[in-house]
This record gives C-alpha cells, structure tokens and sequence, in this order.
C-alpha cells in the first residue's frame, strides 16, 4: 500500500516557507488555490480517505487505485471544489465508494469511478450539496459480470448535476441513477449506456421543484426505465430511449411545461400527465420499431398541446390523449403509421378524448389492416379530422355539448377513409355542427 498526502495548510502558508520547501510539498492541482489544498493518492486494497475542509475556496483531491476504495469527502463554505477519481483494474474487485457532502454556496463536486477487471460488485457514488452547487458523476464499467452502477445526487438551491454511467463488458446486472434538487433554474442531465450483451436494468429518476427546471434523460440498450416528477413553470424534460422494452415516465404541475419522449426499437411505454390549473403545456411521444407500443398524455389546462407519433412495423399499438375539464383552445394529434406494402400496420388503436371546453382541435392518422380509431368531444366550436387509410378499420367520432347554451355549439368533424370493409359512426348531440365523411378506393364500406 502506498499513500501520499498533501493536506491542511492554505498556499500563502506554503508560499512563505523556503523555496525549496514551496517546491517538494505544493502539488500542481494547488497551484493558484486562495483557500485550503488537499490531495491524497492511495495504492492498494481496502484504503478509506476522509477529508474535511471549512471555509472559502478550498480543495480536496483524492485518487485511489485499489479495490475496496472508499472515500468521504466533507465540504463547508463557499466556491469549495472535491474531485475523486477511483480506479479499480483487479480481476475480483469490491465496491468503490464515494461519498460527498457539501454545504453553502456555489460548491462543485466531480466523481469519477472506473473499473475494468471482471466481476465488479458495483461502484457507488453519493453527493449531497446546497445552494448553487455543480455536480458531476462519471462511472464506467468495462469488464464484464459486472454488478452495479449507482449514483445519488440531492441538491437544494439553484444547482446542476450530471450523470453518466457506461458498460461495454457482457453481463451487466443494473444501473440506477437518482437526482433530487429543490430550488430554481436547476438542471438535470442523465446519460446511461450499456454496449454489453445479455445485461439488465437501466433506471433514471428525476425529481425536481421549482421554476425554469430542465431534465434530460438518454438511455441507450436494454431494459430502461425513466420516471421525472417537475413542480413548478416552465419546466422541460427530453427523455431519449434507444433499446427493448422501455419505460418513461412524466408527471409535470404548472405553466408552460414541455415534454419530449423519443423511444425506438420495440415494446415501448410512455406516459406524460401534465396537471389541472395550468397553461400552455405541450407533450410529445415518438415511438418507432416494433410492436405493442403503448403511449398516453394527460393534459389537464389551457392553451395546451399533445402529440403521438408511432411508426415503422407498428402493429397492435395504443396510443391515448386525454385533454378533459378546462382544456379550451387545446389541440392533440395521433398518427399511426406502417412500412406499407411488406408491413403492414395492423390492430392499432388511438383515442383522443377532450371532455371538456371550447376551441379544441383534433387529429388522427391511420394506415393498416383492423385498426380502430376513436374522438371525443364535449364542448363547442371544437374541430375533428380523421384520415384512416387501410381495410377494415372503425371511426367512431362523438361530439357532443353539455357545456354551453344550446345556440352556441357549432363543432366540426371530418372523417376520410381509403380502402375496403372500412365503417365510419358520427354522432353530434348539438346545434349548428358540421359532419363530412368520405370513403373512396374500396368496396364494402359503410357509414
């Protein structure tokens, strides 16, 4: 075991010893610190390091080559920066572990952990910080079998975190990433990626709260899961799937919140709910790949947008808008689409329901065989379209008014259908509403 340590004393204190002295105990990761410097190098098996600083600007370096590494890092102050590097290249390795704790403002705290021999039981990362802090946590898993990538980052206050975890080796069992930050104008960026064969578990979640908040998830390969929760106005979450059998999930309350979900290869499922009382948010679901692809938005407010888009071999895919209470001036689309002639979209199934209000605006766009389209409308001046291209498909369109006086109504609907055995229901329980329907290309239709 070799450790060396530089700690303790401030870079004045060291500047006003001999030259010499200034020379042989300054490392360069000191060099221009004001505050406190401490830089630790430990080699070998089982090494614990701990480190508390107090006060303003100070530094904590800590770099561990061994297995078994564990270090605990305790900052408190101001503009205070911890860097921890932990690499493990045995063949058995045990658990690196990292834990940070800062307290006070604008702190910044870099964790990376690597291992690259076989059989890792995990790496382990866990940061705490206040008001106006950065975070950034980088583990990689290059052997294969390996266990665990786990990262905890809390933040309270404006703040910043980032995570990005990586397994090239076969056999990963799981990763799990957690951020939870209080505050304003926080971000959130999480990057999970498994090159390997035969791994697991992808999971991401983010919870924020606050105003001007964005989150950014990118999974890439297995079976992922993504769940943020964002409080506040004007929130963002971008979640990016590329692998089977993946999951999000989106739960924003306030104004002008924006939701984007791209999801490729098969059997995805996507949720957003946007809550009641709000305005002018917009959710969007891309799905493309395989079959039973399963998305649904709920928007609860005003002046709000959703989109659904599934494609490619899409066959027996759901797709769901629920645009309900005071959803005025609203607008939803859901288009389902196949690699027509040699795949042919088949059983699909798309309902847009908006229960209640004015001005609302629907669409929906079909192609295959024995898909079923559905469009719900309660209110006044709303406006429905539906193009189904295909055979033997349903269009049921039900557009009704218990909302306003009689005389206002006035809804619009247009259904157009392409091919044979195709079926078209309207139905319009108001006054002053306009229906079209039009069925071309085919025989044995019916209206």
């Amino acid at each position: 075991m070799r450790t060396t340590i530089y700690a303790g004393v401030s870079v004045l204190a060291l500047a006003a010893a001999s030259p010499l002295l200034a020379q042989a105990t300054v490392p360069a990761d000191c060099t221009g610190v004001t505050g406190n410097c401490s830089v630790i190098d430990s080699v070998g098996d089982n090494n614990s390091v701990t480190v508390d600083q107090d006060g303003t600007d100070n530094v904590s370096e800590v770099l561990q080559d061994a297995t078994g590494a564990n270090a605990s890092i305790v900052q408190d102050g101001v503009g205070n920066l911890s860097n921890v590097a932990q690499t493990d290249d045995e063949i058995t390795l045990t658990d690196p572990n990292a834990i940070v704790t800062q307290t006070g403002d604008l702190n910044t705290s870099d964790v990376a952990q690597n291992a690259t021999g076989v059989g890792s039981n995990g790496l382990l990362a866990t940061v705490s910080q206040t008001d106006g802090a950065t975070s950034i946590v980088n583990q990689t898993v290059s052997g294969s079998d390996a266990n665990t990538l786990t990262a905890t980052v809390t933040q309270v206050g404006t703040a910043s975190s980032e995570i990005n975890q990586t397994a090239s080796g076969n056999n990963a069992n799981s990763f799990a990433a957690t951020v939870d930050q209080n505050g304003a104008n926080l971000s959130s960026t999480i990057n999970q990626s498994d090159t390997g064969n035969n791994d697991r578990i992808q999971n991401a979640i983010v919870t924020q709260t606050g105003a001007d908040n964005t989150s950014t998830v990118d999974q890439i390969n297995r079976r992922q899961n993504a769940t943020v929760l964002q409080t506040g106005t004007n929130g963002t979450s971008e979640i990016l799937q590329q692998g089977s059998r993946n999951e999000a999930d989106v739960i924003q309350a306030g104004d002008g919140n924006l939701v984007d979900i791209d999801q490729s290869r098969s059997r995805h499922d996507a949720f957003v709910q946007q809550h009641s009382g709000s305005s002018g948010n917009t959710a969007e679901i891309v799905q493309a790949g395989n079959s039973r692809n399963d998305a649904t938005i709920l928007q609860f407010g005003t002046n709000s947008g959703a989109g659904i888009e599934q494609s490619g071999n899409a066959r027996r895919d759901v797709a769901v808008i629920v645009q309900d209470a005071d959803a005025d001036d609203s607008g939803a689309a859901i288009i389902q689409t196949g690699a027509l002639p040699s795949n042919v979209a088949t059983e699909n199934a798309a309902l847009i329901d908006q229960s209640g209000g004015t001005g609302n605006a629907s669409l929906i766009e079909q192609s295959g065989e024995d898909n079923v389209v559905e469009n719900v409308q309660n209110g006044s001046f709303n406006f429905s379209t539906i193009v189904q291209t295909g055979t033997d498909g349903d269009v049921f369109v039900d557009q009704i008014d218990e909302l306003t006086p009689a005389s206002v109504d006035g809804n619009f609907n247009e259904v157009e259908q392409a091919g044979d055995g195709n079926i078209i229901s309207v139905s319009m329980a108001a006054n002053n509403g306009i229906a079209g329907t039009f069925q071309y290309g085919g025989a044995s239709n019916s209206v």
